[in-house]
């Protein structure tokens, strides 16, 4: 058991942060790619026999090594032939498609602008909007403007669902970030397979799965894929007692992804995490939180007893602060915590102070930090741009800029004669290397989904990110 360090006294008790799908865990390589259905990990997970891990253990970055030999490839500009969005042909543009026309083309998106979640859903505006006007700035996609249809669905699921159905009729494409439960219930209504419409998920940290379907391509990683390499990786360390605290209430979408960092310590020990229950209340190592209840004492008083060697962290930024305030907490610095990216926030590290200094925290993403590559340091510039004051390092602009990106270089590799079989076409068998992650392509033998970690840095004030590994894919 580590050294109990005093727990930070000053922790603000509240941070106005959207839930953002974050599930705990460490670094390096991990087992095959996460399911692309819309499937929820079984309560509970079937027995399996301990593995021995494959991959080697990981090797720390050394901050004093040369960047450049750190910075693995894909952080690299593209160096092949083609540019991003350089359209297939020199063909006149033809308007012979929903949503396009001559000299336009339009993409439809719902995004939370009103509601508890109207500040997230802003950022992931800012997001889209940065995307589009460098797009636009640079001539458009093969001579056509990019314009975005945006409706406010207030984070409601089924309101988003009925609007991306509605939108489906007379757009030519639809991006969705990250509300993916409008997009399950639309593509469960048929509309999206009635429609032939293509639409891109651009999944930050909020939703625990991809929606299958043979219209929907996902970019990000879920939260079971968090799961699977973070286990593995920490199992590869040397972890062998697991624990994870994640949120029950009020943001349920953290309960699947404790079940897949439990199912992903099953099949590396052969046992369930102790406490593991399908209530996922809090018991021993296993503890399902409801932020705000004021059994949170005691509940930390008994995870704190039973602590391992590694804590998962699947919460969002107020709920976090609640824990890592509570009596007993163990500096970073002295027990192993693993966050997602719902913890990626300047906020919560700055409010969390000392004790968060040196946790993990894993990003879909690569941050735009001053040493970044020359694609993050342009999405940085295209969003300040846009709205000097949004927040470069919250993972759902990022996800947004992204998914834009991908479904635009699509139109640009589909050609001047734009159609939605054309695009099906082009989003199947392409590979869209837009920056700020590695590489992707949606062929039958892809599927891995990519992260990295950063690590807070606190000395007297919040003092940033520090990256801590290089792209890890699963």
């Amino acid at each position: 058991m580590s050294i109990r360090a005093r727990n930070v006294t000053g922790i603000a008790a509240a941070v106005s942060v959207v839930a953002l799908l974050s599930i705990i865990v460490v670094q390096t390589g991990g087992p095959g790619p996460a399911p692309a259905g819309a499937q929820a990990p079984a309560a509970e997970p079937r027995a399996a026999a301990p593995v021995t891990p494959r991959n080697p253990k990981p090797v720390a970055v050394d901050p004093a090594a040369d960047e450049k030999a750190q910075r693995p490839d894909v952080d690299a500009e593209p160096t092949d032939a083609r540019a991003l969005f350089d359209c297939a042909d020199a063909g006149a543009p033809k308007g012979s498609e929903t949503g396009v026309t001559k000299d336009r083309v339009v993409v439809g998106a719902t995004v939370p602008l009103s509601g508890h979640a109207a500040s997230f859903g802003s950022e992931i505006r800012f997001g889209m909007e940065a995307m589009k006007h460098r797009i636009n700035r640079a001539g458009g996609i093969c001579g056509r403007r990019l314009d975005i249809q945006i409706m406010d669905d207030g984070a409601d699921a089924t309101r988003g669902a009925e609007y991306l159905c509605a939108m489906g009729r007379t757009v030519f494409a639809l991006l969705v970030v990250p509300f993916s439960g409008s997009l399950q219930q639309a593509v469960d209504s048929g509309c999206i397979d009635r429609l032939d419409v293509p639409v891109v998920q651009a999944l930050g940290s909020f939703y625990p799965w991809r929606v299958s379907d043979p219209w929907v391509w996902s970019v990000g990683a879920t939260g079971e894929t968090f799961a699977r390499i973070a286990a593995l990786y920490a199992y590869e360390a040397g972890a062998r007692r697991f624990g994870i605290v994640f949120e029950r209430e009020p943001e349920p979408a953290f309960v699947p992804a404790a079940r897949a960092y439990n199912a992903a310590v099953r099949r590396l020990t052969g046992a369930n995490i102790d406490g593991f229950n399908a209530a996922g209340t809090c018991e021993r190592r296993y503890c399902g939180l409801v932020r705000g209840q004021s059994s949170a004492i005691a509940e930390a008083g008994e995870y704190h007893e039973h602590e391992g060697d590694v804590t998962a962290l699947a919460m969002t930024p107020p709920t976090a602060l609640e824990w890592m305030g509570t009596p007993g907490t163990v500096n970073a610095t002295e027990q192993r915590y693993d966050a997602g990216p719902a913890l990626l926030a300047k906020s919560f590290a700055t409010n969390c102070q000392r004790v968060c200094d040196g946790m993990h925290v894993w990003s879909p993403f690569e941050l735009p930090l001053p040493d970044a590559s020359a694609a993050a340091r342009r999405y940085a510039a295209d969003l300040a741009a846009i709205n000097p004051e949004a927040d470069p390092f919250f993972v759902e602009t990022q996800a947004a800029y992204v998914g834009l990106a991908v479904l635009a270089d699509a139109m640009a590799q589909t050609g001047s004669g734009l159609t939605r079989a054309a695009m099906r076409d082009a989003l199947t068998t392409g590979t869209f290397d837009v920056g700020l992650l590695p590489p992707i392509s949606f062929g039958p033998a892809s599927g891995a989904r990519c992260m990295r970690t950063y690590d807070i840095q606190y000395r007297a004030t919040f003092n940033g990110w520090k990256p801590s590994s290089r792209w890890v894919c699963a």
